[in-house]
């Protein structure tokens, strides 16, 4: 997926380095243990149509980019700017659900939440 982010085209990736960057920040620790919870945390916050979320995802789905990467802010600025943002949600909606890296999990929260198709 590309969005135009502060006049730049940039490529959203909800792969590994994306879920890498989301396991990294929202951890859940016990026991001596650490565990990611990156995916288990945001997608019912995307799915509830958290905004804040919506511009996290978007940002972490530009884990990847090594130089040029938009900033956190200029992600914000992009999200509170977009015409139609209802469209964006179901756009980064559609591509968690069909990115190899995401689909199961969002398939799984979906259920969870009662929230599949029929």
């Amino acid at each position: 997926m590309e969005l135009t982010i502060n006049g730049k085209e940039t490529e959203i990736v909800f792969g590994i380095a994306f879920n890498r960057e989301l396991d990294m920040k929202y951890k859940v620790e016990g026991f001596g243990l650490k565990f990611g919870a990156g995916l288990d945390t945001v997608i019912p916050e995307l799915l509830s149509d958290n905004v804040g979320t919506l511009a996290d995802v978007i940002y972490n789905g530009t884990a990847h980019i090594k130089k040029g990467r938009p900033s956190g802010m200029q992600v914000d600025k992009f999200v509170e700017e977009h015409e139609d943002i209802e469209e964006l949600f179901d756009l980064v909606k559609t591509e968690l659900e069909k990115a190899n890296a995401t689909k199961k999990k969002v398939a799984l929260w979906k259920k969870d939440l009662n929230l599949e198709k029929e």
